[in-house]
């Protein structure tokens, strides 16, 4: 129960993030672009296409299982040049196969989702990475990262939930700040 409350905080941050980004948040009263320079997020744009075809994996430890990330296209009508959704899947070494992400699955509550959201805070930018899907036997993935933009090839993962349907196995639950771990995601070179 603790792990899937995270899970949906999880969820619940991507919904803000994507309110955000629509409702223009990026802009004053003036009509003045926000600069960032505060820590108050701001949606920046970012190539939104250069992220088709890739895919992302993590190296898998003991601690935690090998993850495969892979983005194929853009859904267009759910994406604005600050923000995109994905098709794509993803697949954890323990379950029994990927979960594909379709244009249909995409729903903000309960369904699945590829997003990604270029965001400045505090000086800092880059963009935000965000992975939720479950299987047909109720085994859920959450993974949380940012893309560093002068590292546009690794993401750092902040949070990272896998819950199994099967109570008998362990659910896993990672945050950046409670564990001496450091989990990424790396862009895989196509051979």
């Amino acid at each position: 129960m603790f792990r899937r409350k995270h899970f949906l905080f999880g969820l619940l941050m991507i919904l803000i993030l994507s309110a955000l980004v629509l409702s223009g948040c990026g802009s004053k009263k003036g009509g003045t672009k926000d600069s960032g320079d505060n820590n108050d997020p701001v949606p920046i744009e970012f190539n939104t296409e250069s992220f088709e075809g890739t895919t992302w994996e993590s190296s898998g430890t003991v601690s935690f299982p090998l993850i495969t990330v892979n983005i194929s296209e853009i859904i267009a009508d759910a994406s604005t040049p600050a923000s995109a959704f994905y098709t794509g899947s993803v697949d954890c070494a323990s379950f029994p196969g990927p979960i594909d992400i379709t244009e249909e699955d995409i729903t903000l509550i309960g369904g699945k989702l590829i997003c990604l959201l270029g965001v400045e805070a505090g000086g800092t930018k880059g963009i935000s990475f965000s992975v939720y899907a479950t299987n047909d036997d109720g085994d859920a993935i959450g993974i949380n990262g940012f893309i560093h933009e002068n590292n546009l090839n690794t993401v750092e993962v902040h949070i990272l939930t896998i819950d199994y349907a099967d109570e008998e196995k362990t659910d896993f639950y990672y945050d950046e700040e409670e564990s001496s771990e450091t989990i990424v995601l790396t862009k895989q070179v196509p051979v």
